[in-house]
């Protein structure tokens, strides 16, 4: 167990109520409010962690199915064929490439998205010595 960077506090395990440090018991009691040195911490519930990544996760779920569909009719009909002039046969060649480059984009933000989310380690939780 490593040492907390604040003093007189030391850091509990996710499982425990209880944690040994420096032969001294310390039981979960009240969060460190650290007023004058900042804010003090929050964690996240495993709850809201969960909501979260099933609101992301549906997010990019719907967009992956919509937008390149979508990018794909509105880029055939109206830009190559409707504003450009391009015949039809090209015109499908150039939607569906429209179309992959949209899927690209939306996996990048996914992928972005996700590793900051999951990029920060779990914020760890202080409490009062007793």
């Amino acid at each position: 167990m490593r040492p907390s960077p604040f003093p007189k506090t030391r850091m509990l395990d996710y499982q425990g109520e209880k944690c040994q440090s420096n032969n001294r018991n310390y039981k979960t009691a009240e969060i460190f409010n650290m007023e004058s040195t900042g804010p003090s911490l929050q964690v996240m519930s495993n709850e809201e962690s969960s909501w979260r990544v099933f609101k992301t996760l549906l997010t990019f779920t719907i967009m992956m199915i919509t937008l390149p569909v979508g990018m794909y009719f509105v880029s055939k009909n109206m830009v190559f064929e409707g504003m450009l002039g391009v015949e039809t046969s090209r015109a499908l060649i150039y939607s569906a490439g429209v179309a992959v480059l949209m899927v690209h984009i939306i996996l990048g933000l996914f992928i972005y998205v996700a590793w900051t989310e999951g990029g920060k380690p779990p914020q760890e939780r202080e409490y009062k010595l007793d």
